[in-house]
């Protein structure tokens, strides 16, 4: 959809954001209109091959009919407006019609975990683990949470100044915002905006991220002085976050397998003004690595994952995610957490984190490391965060973000402390 906009300069703001609309809709309720598709297609006298492009037509259609329906769909001319003049050769006239009658069956809503994962196309492996933590009724309130669009939040880097600071230059530059309602640090932009053109982010002052995330880099609890690692930096988000809660002052590596995004991150340092080291992990810097041993005060691990929380975001996760992929996360995640702990030095922290929903990927990876590694204990995230001021579920060790209570992404984190003197 990028590639679409790019190549077509000439679609004015309107039509962007009502393509936008269509694109991530169908992707967000594919399961439920591929089926819608499928009993229409039933009854069709002949049955009929559709190319990628006209099966995506169809849910699209599918998509203005059911779960949007409004525009054309209030004209005389709908519901066959919705479908691709391409397709008329292949479907009888009256197939707009057909579509539009279509239900899905009551034998496919039979169940609370059959209805809500096809009400809300997910996959029925991650209903079945949320009705079990959770019951049905909440399971469903985050499904449907999930399957909305995410707010515009921003992290205001301490770097280059305040919250308010950054909150005036961006009504300046025409742009409202509020305060976050999680992180100190987050604002919420009233509306959606290409950041290039923002001279206050051109200058440095924020950085595109979700309050939830912002959360992982204050229970690292980072002190100037310190020597903090980021063992999974990634595009360095959290890491840029890690720099200012320091105040530039110690030492802060960044580490990753992808030289790609550490070469997105020095940019995006550059312009945040942060003082970052940046370890590609790979052989030409594992001398690098190897000196970090025992060093760290602090270490964070914030592991590749299905990242179901973040399906408002990508809905097109859902139809990737699969329980076996599940568990060869899981096992990586182990990896990268004994990797993670090896840095740490006595009295330190390690943080792990994901963002993602999955038992298997969260506390089922942190129980595994605490049982074969007795030198560290698990530490009470709420208690971290209420020393920055954020009230959070305080019946778990862990930090659970939930979309349906909290309005952020979803995610995990853990944290546990090397104990004294251990090796």
């Amino acid at each position: 959809m990028a590639d679409y906009f790019r190549e077509r300069r000439y679609l004015g703001a309107r039509d962007r954001r009502e393509i936008s609309r269509m694109v991530y809709g169908t992707l967000r309720h594919g399961r439920q209109l591929d089926q819608l598709v499928q009993i229409a297609c039933r009854q069709l006298p002949v049955p009929v091959d559709f190319t990628p492009p006209e099966l995506s037509s169809l849910l699209v259609a599918a998509h203005e009919m059911h779960i949007e329906p409004g525009g054309a769909a209030e004209t005389s001319a709908a519901p066959a407006e919705y479908i691709s003049s391409s397709l008329a050769g292949k479907l009888p006239p009256e197939f707009p019609e057909i579509l539009l009658a279509c239900r899905i069956p009551a034998d496919l809503l039979g169940s609370p975990l059959t209805r809500i994962a096809m009400v809300h196309s997910f996959p029925d492996s991650i209903i079945r683990e949320w009705i079990e933590r959770m019951g049905a009724e909440e399971a469903e309130e985050l499904a449907a949470s999930l399957n909305r669009q995410a707010p515009l939040a921003i992290r205001v880097n301490t770097l280059k100044g305040t919250v308010d600071q950054c909150r005036q230059l961006l009504a300046a530059a025409g742009v409202d915002s509020v305060k976050g309602t999680c992180s100190p640090f987050a604002l919420v932009l009233s509306k959606r905006l290409t950041l290039e053109n923002l001279r206050p982010y051109r200058d440095g002052m924020f950085e595109m991220q979700d309050e939830g995330s912002q959360l992982l880099s204050l229970l690292v609890h980072p002190q100037p002085g310190m020597t903090v690692i980021d063992a999974c930096a990634g595009g360095g988000g959290k890491t840029l976050h890690l720099a200012a809660l320091m105040q530039n002052r110690g030492r802060l590596v960044a580490i990753d397998v992808d030289d790609r995004r550490l070469r997105q991150l020095a940019e995006r340092a550059a312009r945040a003004g942060a003082n970052v080291q940046i370890v590609l992990s790979a052989q030409r810097d594992s001398h690098a690595i190897a000196r970090l041993r025992g060093k760290a005060h602090a270490v964070l691990v914030d592991a590749p994952c299905s990242a179901i929380g973040t399906v408002r975001r990508n809905p097109s996760l859902k139809d990737t995610y699969t329980e076996e992929r599940s568990v060869q996360l899981n096992a990586r995640q182990g990896q990268l957490l004994d990797a993670g702990a090896a840095l740490v030095m006595p009295g330190g922290r390690l943080v792990y984190s994901t963002c993602t929903l999955i038992q298997k990927e969260n506390e089922d990876v942190v129980s595994r490391f605490l049982a074969g590694h007795p030198e560290f204990s698990l530490q009470s995230s709420a208690e971290i965060l209420t020393r920055w001021g954020i009230a959070v579920d305080r019946s778990s060790p862990y930090l659970q973000l939930y979309p349906h209570r909290t309005g952020t992404d979803g995610f995990f984190a853990a944290v546990m402390v090397r104990e004294e003197g251990s090796v």
